[in-house]
């Protein structure tokens, strides 16, 4: 279980949740990068809903088998002309190819298994009261579908008063959910079929640890409120900063990173398209969230769902051949190793908390909840 420390998650930005009156689901793929061989490991998981459900996660599966076997059998290869030494394996071979491979898939009707449920008080001081793993399956908000699509809600029955809520001593129930197994480099795909928004949300999917802000924080799907586009961030220790203009299409919101400047914003990039968060995103069926985290840069893409490449859509992504990430932040400003490192996945929704209550218009919303 993740403590409270580490979830500090931009303590000026916070407010959401996974709209809780529709099912969502996401297949979420992690692959970590070797030199020829790469491990993956893919979640199909909730709050969004699961767009990916077993037959992709099956086809995933059977084409990441295939370039696992193809690169083994290279690498094999490889190895006996070398002499067996796989250190020197990236540097002799004239015919190195990256391959992206699953190495593990979190789907299907044991999906929640593969997860902590986080119930401690909002660190964000959002509106919600986050609730263990049973209490979320009994009030239906944590289930999976029959075709193996996982969802996360926020409860959208319990008659809250003001006084409950000015109080604090009764808040809307909603799930907070973190990996198990921890990550750091890799290639990470998130495919979610639609996501929260609207007054009063703060849906947020990212990744720290335990010992944030030493070991960093990663935005990767964020904002508030009836925001259309969606703010990637990254939340450290001193030194960290983010180049701009950069390798990357969005609007740099802020470049220091460090936490302790100007309340936690962090270092963020603004999405160019208002499609990546919101009403549109929904309308569009969603889309594909993915992150490439190694030394050199952490990208993030996202691709509405018409725009999705064809090597993800056929199981054997690679980034080499897509357009520039929508936010990057490079070595050149802050070394990636230094200050990110060992995260576990995040999937959460609060209700206005620090950042969504600085922006709230509207906030008897937050008591009456409709469905």
């Amino acid at each position: 279980m993740l403590g409270e420390t580490q979830t500090r998650h931009g303590d000026r930005k916070r407010s959401s949740k996974w709209r809780r009156t529709t099912a969502y689901a996401v297949t979420f793929l992690v692959l970590e990068l070797a030199a020829l061989q790469v491990d993956a490991r893919v979640v199909d998981g909730g709050g969004f809903a699961a767009r990916g459900s077993a037959a992709l996660g099956d086809m995933y599966k059977r084409s990441w088998e295939a370039a696992k076997s193809a690169a083994s059998h290279t690498k094999r290869l490889l190895e006996n002309r070398s002499g067996g030494g796989t250190q020197s394996f990236e540097k002799r071979t004239p015919h190195n190819k990256t391959v992206w491979v699953s190495a593990k898939t979190y789907q299907g009707p044991n999906f929640f298994d593969e997860w902590d449920f986080f119930t401690s008080s909002d660190p964000t001081n959002g509106l919600v009261q986050y609730v263990d793993r049973n209490a979320a399956i009994t009030n239906g908000l944590v289930y999976v579908t029959e075709d193996g699509k996982a969802n996360m809600h926020v409860d959208n029955k319990t008659l809250l008063t003001e006084q409950d809520v000015l109080t604090r001593s009764k808040l809307r129930p909603s799930v907070r959910i973190s990996t198990k197994a921890k990550y750091n480099h890799g290639l990470y795909i998130l495919d979610v079929a639609k996501a929260p928004y609207g007054c009063s949300t703060w849906p947020a999917y990212w990744s720290t640890n335990s010992n944030w802000p030493n070991d960093g924080e990663i935005d990767i799907i964020e904002n508030v409120h009836t925001s259309s586009s969606n703010q990637v961030s990254w939340h450290t220790t001193a030194g960290c900063v983010l180049t701009s203009p950069g390798n990357y299409t969005g609007t740099a919101s802020g470049t220091i990173c460090d936490h302790a400047y100007n309340f936690n914003t962090g270092c963020g990039i603004v999405d160019p398209s208002i499609a990546s968060f919101g009403a549109t995103f929904n309308e569009k069926g969603g889309g594909v969230y993915a992150m490439k985290w190694d030394s050199n840069s952490i990208d993030v893409w996202f691709f509405y769902r018409v725009a999705v490449p064809d090597d993800i859509n056929q199981g054997l992504p690679d980034p080499s051949r897509w357009p520039l990430p929508s936010a990057s932040i490079s070595s050149v400003g802050c070394p990636i190793d230094n200050y990110f490192r060992n995260h576990v996945f995040i999937f959460d929704t609060t209700l206005c908390g620090d950042w969504g209550t600085s922006r709230a218009h509207f906030f008897f919303f937050f008591f009456f909840l409709p469905t």
